[in-house]
């Protein structure tokens, strides 16, 4: 791992490993990373994650169409995230990144250890591939518990398929877990649902077969879904009621049931933003980095 310390410009020390202390020097240790990830600060304000890229050309605007977010939070997020060529990176970990005052976004922070059923195999720069049995990574990390004041306002969850499925028939990958799961849901007469919830209160689209190299996102509040897009296309809105997810933790998840021919079988990664912390969950090697961003610092 790397250590890199930089200046702050406020006049208290920041430590975001335990986000204790005052003074003026931001100072983050990365450990066990083997990923080949960067990770470099510039300074409180203006810090750059680089995993790897994903090679979208629309990446800047996926990013300023999923959330709705205020002009402060996509300032934020410009800083955070490092667009090469307009790309940016979805595929290797399983991440959550979020914004809010570091008053407001901590509560007690813990390392979660993940528990795997049947493991997609994680090849990093590539994804977490999924060999048409069921299979799931449980990340044991619950926001609202764990380590943040997680809403859900303004609120977007995703799925990034990385290879297609060919056929139009039923597959399932899912994001999220029970009742306030995330899932995109492939069926043969219906092509694509997106849900948030077990209910069948879907966004449907009329495209025949999970898009290769896309990313399907939805915006939501706390309650309610209200659009779904693929890449920065929307493809469909409305609203449609939704169970919270603060409470629960985040999968990464293929579920698949009855005839084999119908199994999902891919590379898939979940993303999610909201209003707390940025976090990135590395499940291959159980680590988890946690960056603050300050917003009244931006």
């Amino acid at each position: 791992g790397d250590d890199t310390t930089a200046a702050h410009p406020s006049d208290k020390d920041l430590d975001v490993d335990n986000f204790q202390g005052a003074g003026q020097t931001l100072t983050q240790k990365w450990e066990g990373s083997t990923d080949g990830e960067q990770n470099t600060f510039a300074d409180a304000r203006s810090f750059a994650i680089i995993t790897h890229i994903y090679d979208s050309a629309n990446a800047t605007a996926v990013i300023a169409r999923m959330t709705s977010l205020v002009i402060a939070e996509e300032a934020a997020i410009s800083k955070m995230v490092t667009l090469s060529g307009g790309n940016w990176d979805l595929r290797d970990d399983f991440i959550h990144y979020g914004m809010q005052t570091e008053a407001n976004a901590l509560t007690g922070w813990k390392l979660k250890t993940h528990i795997a059923v049947n493991a997609p195999t994680h090849t990093p720069g590539t994804g977490f591939t999924f060999n048409g049995t069921t299979q799931y990574i449980n990340s044991q990390f619950v926001p609202s518990v764990d380590g943040v004041n997680h809403t859900l306002n303004d609120c977007m969850f995703a799925i990034y398929n990385k290879t297609n499925n060919g056929t139009a028939v039923t597959r399932h990958i899912c994001g999220g877990r029970g009742a306030g799961r995330l899932e995109l849901q492939q069926q043969a007469s219906v092509a694509i649902n997106y849900r948030m919830n077990s209910a069948g209160l879907d966004l449907t689209n009329l495209e025949s077969d999970f898009q290769d190299e896309s990313l399907y996102t939805c915006i939501r509040t706390a309650s309610n879904v209200t659009a779904l897009y693929v890449s920065d296309v929307k493809l469909n809105s409305g609203t449609h009621v939704s169970s919270s997810l603060s409470s629960l933790a985040q999968y990464i998840a293929a579920v698949n049931t009855g005839s084999p021919a119908a199994h999902y079988a891919g590379v898939i990664s979940s993303y999610g933003i909201g209003a707390a912390i940025g976090f990135d969950i590395d499940l291959d090697n159980t680590r988890l980095k946690v960056l603050n961003i300050d917003l009244a610092a931006i």
